[in-house]
């Protein structure tokens, strides 16, 4: 997969649409962006979650599902890859494919980020805020987590 783990976001919500709630998997996508390898995170919190009473093999099984494919082919194809991509008509290809992939990432972050989180003027000044403190850099990045976390949990259960 090209542009990273953000791509299969769509697809993974498809796979476990009948049998996690859309608020599940959002918690659980929005728990796995604030720590490094987000997508490994994410796959161990969905098999677990799904896993029933094998919590640790659930996770263990999904996160090996999503990633030892893409781990084979890089096994098997790694250097054939770089040769094969310095022809011109592969390369053109690959180019055709990353666009595809932003189109992907835009479409991931439309739905179900934005169409599940921003439900009104509160939710909208709440991530200019968000984005604005961010980038003064003056409050540290864990604690602007904890804060929106915390302020969260207030809007939903006010």
């Amino acid at each position: 997969m090209f542009g990273g783990g953000h791509v299969v976001l769509p697809l993974l919500g498809e796979v476990v649409g009948d049998t996690l709630s859309k608020e599940q998997f959002l918690t659980g996508y929005a728990a796995a962006q604030a720590v490094p390898g987000p997508m490994f995170s994410l796959a161990a919190y969905l098999g677990g979650v799904l896993g029933g009473e094998k919590v640790f093999l659930g996770a263990l099984v999904a996160t090996l599902g999503i990633f030892l494919p893409g781990f084979l082919l890089i096994g098997a194809f790694g250097g054939a890859w770089h040769a094969l991509a310095k022809h011109p008509r592969v390369a053109s290809a690959i180019a055709g494919v990353n666009a595809s992939v932003v189109g992907m990432l835009g479409f991931a972050f439309y739905d179900p980020v934005l169409t599940s989180a921003i439900a009104g003027v509160p939710s909208v000044a709440g991530a200019v805020v968000g984005w604005l403190l961010l980038k003064s850099k003056k409050i540290p990045l864990a604690l602007l987590a904890l804060l929106f976390v915390a302020g969260g949990v207030v809007v939903v259960y006010m």
